[in-house]
């Protein structure tokens, strides 16, 4: 979890910006339930962006927890 709060303050500071690092690492573990529930990247990144998560940032977060949180 840690690795992937980092990751978004030094990736993507416009969303971490007003969030608390446990709201942070929540994108992270939806990702993560996401994928283990077995839907697909574009599912997960439209459930950011339900959340007022840019495309492209969405994109970002789906990928940062992909490859710091998710087993």
């Amino acid at each position: 979890m840690r690795a992937f709060v980092a990751a978004v303050q030094r990736d993507l500071p416009e969303v971490a910006i007003d969030r608390r690092d446990e709201e942070v690492a929540a994108f992270g573990e939806q990702a993560c339930r996401g994928l283990a529930a077995g839907k697909k990247a574009p599912a997960v990144v439209r459930e950011f962006r339900a959340q007022g998560v840019s495309g492209p940032q969405a994109k970002r977060l789906f990928a940062l927890a992909s490859n710091t949180m998710c087993p």
